[in-house]
């Protein structure tokens, strides 16, 4: 069962550990205040409940349905530090990169609509393109150069024609 998990099973509060929750056994008895410690230690692969009432922990996992057994730590893989660092920083790349595109498609709407302030939108809309190029380049940069290299074969296509054009 994950640290989570057994959190989740006794309602305890709290986002560090240990966390506290009510002794279900004091809980039958009136008492509506946390005052079980629950305790799961990562270097370990148990985790420990103690109440300053005396109850024992056998009483208090009978009272939410598990055993000792079912208290096993089960500890998330852990990565090395740089590949947690490179995952985070493609979350947030991929978070920048949503808002962006929700901020563009926004600042082309307005700038469509609002005919008065056409040179600020567009400004506002070089900008924001500029910066999702910047998120994708660093995400995607693959398909980004792709893209590119699709607009420089393009862009080489239309000189070549244009000069068919006037030589002819």
């Amino acid at each position: 069962m994950t640290a989570e998990a057994l959190a989740d099973k006794f309602n305890a509060k709290g986002r560090k550990w240990p966390r506290r929750a009510v002794c279900p056994v004091h809980q039958r008895q009136g008492q509506r205040y946390p005052s079980l410690t629950l305790a799961i230690y990562a270097d370990e692969d148990r985790s420990r409940l103690w109440c300053p009432a005396g109850c024992k922990a056998d009483d208090i996992l009978a009272a939410v349905g598990l055993t000792w057994k079912d208290t096993i730590y089960v500890q998330r893989e852990r990565l090395a530090p740089e590949e947690y660092k490179a995952q985070r920083r493609k979350q947030e790349l991929r978070a920048a990169k949503e808002s962006l595109e929700r901020q563009l498609g926004l600042v082309i709407m307005l700038r469509a609509t609002e005919k008065g302030k056409q040179a600020y939108w567009a400004a506002a809309e070089k900008r924001i393109r500029h910066e999702l190029f910047c998120v994708r380049w660093e995400l995607e940069r693959e398909k980004v150069e792709e893209e590119i290299m699709q607009l420089w074969d393009w862009k080489q296509a239309a000189i070549n024609h244009g000069r068919k054009a006037r030589t002819a």
